[in-house]
């Protein structure tokens, strides 16, 4: 009887945790969102759909014509994005050599590293997206 006790305790405990770590997630992305800049515009449409959907108590059929919508305005900000990025890399490029006066050798080494996987995640970010999808 002991022996189920303890067991049953440690169940107990793990089963808590398990709740509280999904409910400190759920809080946690419902405040936050995806980190849309390397998700992806399908991360963006699907937090953009779910919430306000959500906080409008939308019916389905809104549902999908927001997520249409939500569509379209992606496929018309995607080219000026495009342009844009010369700029916002330039402007990156700048700050990095300026982050980089103040560090010592060692930080730089690491910094290096740092801007290498960014850069790679841009780079790999644009050569996975397509042409925006049709509209369905």
């Amino acid at each position: 009887m002991r022996q189920m006790k303890v067991v049953a305790g440690i169940v107990a405990v793990f089963l808590l945790g398990a709740f509280a770590g999904m409910f400190a997630a759920h809080r946690y992305y419902r405040h936050h969102g995806p980190s849309f800049a390397w998700e992806g515009t399908k991360a963006a449409e699907r937090a953009i759909v779910d919430r306000l959907s959500r906080e409008l108590s939308m019916d389905s059929r809104q549902k999908e014509q927001l997520r249409e919508i939500v569509r379209e305005a992606q496929a018309e900000i995607a080219p000026i994005r495009r342009k844009m990025r010369p700029e916002i890399e330039a402007v990156l490029s700048h700050a990095d050599e300026e982050v980089r006066k103040i560090l010592r050798p060692d930080q730089r080494t690491k910094f290096d590293e740092i801007v290498a996987k960014r850069k790679a995640r841009m780079g790999n970010r644009d050569r996975r997206k397509g042409p925006p999808s049709p509209a369905r």
